[in-house]
């Protein structure tokens, strides 16, 4: 119904209609009086969607401040965007930077930065393929070429989202994910395993593997490696991301420096070949179920006392970062009796939290749901 009151509204332009014609342009089975009819007006105007004027109702102007494209240059399956939620488009990760996954991860961050929801995918069959369709807020966008996955017709979706949305020009072709990767360095290519300079005549020493990995960058002109690494109840944990993907540290490490270093020499053992110890040998797929394994029973263990309250956040935090999912993203909203509600979203899944007194409260009891959800804790938890 409030997509057919929009529609009427947008068909009159700055004149508005009287809430009468509105109810007899869009009277259904469901709405047969003003009195029906109002509530929906009245949401409407609440979340800035429209204006009103006594009983005349018309379609809120977007200010050109937003840098929001008006409706009339968005693609026919695409709805403006209203400005109530944000002044600026927010920046996010698009083809070219070396933080960029896929489409969908870019659609979703739009939508988790604007705080719209997580985009719903809808993939259909028609006699070409397969079409991809996403909505997110009000808006519903459908891929204009079918592919033969459903995968790739998310993706395609996603890209022609990101298109009306202005982020990617009407021309910016698709490309699938696989071709977007820069092209991993040859054989040819290997930096050698050990490398000595000579200064004044002098032998130094070889290059760490973070200085061979940022050797490999700049010869490939990419993005320099950017490391994560986070404290455990065993030491570090260190995860290098270069040219788009995640590397890991074998294990952990009583410094942090050597975590960083392991996480190096994993990415040049995978990207170049570069001999790992053998004891620490891992292939391109790998993730180290073991010391998944020993996360999980730590993270249970820790259930049992009240010291492991505080770090429920870091423990998803570092289970993402070791099976290579995306961090969690947090959203909180305060309640009318003045507490917070939490969500956190991991990966298109959504947990919710109880209500609680302070956002961060709130925020760890959405992340203990996500711990169960994922198997990390047990259901009942002592307080």
């Amino acid at each position: 119904m409030k997509d057919t009151i929009m529609r009427a509204l947008r068909s009159t332009g700055e004149q508005g209609l009287h809430v009468n014609t509105i109810l007899e342009m869009c009277k259904s089975n469901v709405i047969h009086s003003t009195k029906e009819i109002l509530p929906i007006l009245l949401d409407l105007k609440l979340h800035g969607f429209v204006n009103q004027c006594n009983d005349t109702w018309k379609i809120s102007p977007i200010p050109s401040s937003t840098g929001i494209a008006p409706e009339s240059t968005l693609g026919n399956n695409m709805k403006a965007v209203h400005p109530m939620t944000v002044q600026v488009p927010p920046k996010i990760n698009l083809p070219g930077s070396s933080k960029f996954a896929s489409y969908k991860n870019a659609l979703q961050e739009y939508c988790q930065k604007l705080r719209l929801g997580v985009p719903k995918y809808h993939p259909s069959r028609v006699a070409a393929g397969i079409v991809g369709t996403v909505q997110f807020h009000t808006n519903h966008v459908q891929a204009k070429t079918a592919t033969d996955t459903g995968k790739d017709a998310d993706q395609r979706a996603a890209h022609q989202a990101l298109i009306d949305l202005g982020y990617l020009t009407e021309g910016t072709p698709y490309e699938s994910i696989s071709t977007l990767k820069r092209k991993e360095p040859t054989d040819t290519d290997t930096p050698p395993a050990k490398m000595q300079c000579m200064a004044d005549g002098k032998p130094q020493a070889a290059p760490t593997y973070k200085s061979q990995l940022n050797m490999l960058a700049q010869k490939n002109r990419l993005a320099i490696p950017k490391y994560n690494t986070v404290s455990t109840s065993n030491g570090f944990f260190s995860t290098v991301m270069f040219n788009g993907r995640d590397f890991k540290s074998t294990k952990t490490f009583s410094k942090k420096r050597d975590a960083e270093q392991n996480a190096g020499h994993v990415a040049l053992h995978i990207l170049t070949g570069l001999p790992m110890p053998e004891a620490e040998n891992v292939t391109a797929n790998s993730y180290f179920a073991s010391d998944v394994q020993n996360m999980i029973s730590e993270a249970r263990q820790m259930t049992n006392s009240t010291s492991g309250i505080p770090s429920l956040k870091n423990r998803l935090q570092e289970y993402c970062q070791r099976l290579k999912k995306s961090l969690p993203f947090y959203q909180s909203v305060q309640n009318s009796d003045k507490t917070y509600t939490a969500m956190v979203t991991v990966e298109e899944k959504s947990f919710t939290g109880q209500a609680c007194a302070g956002k961060k409260n709130a925020e760890r009891s959405a992340a203990e749901m996500a711990l169960k959800s994922f198997g990390l804790m047990a259901e009942k938890m002592q307080e």
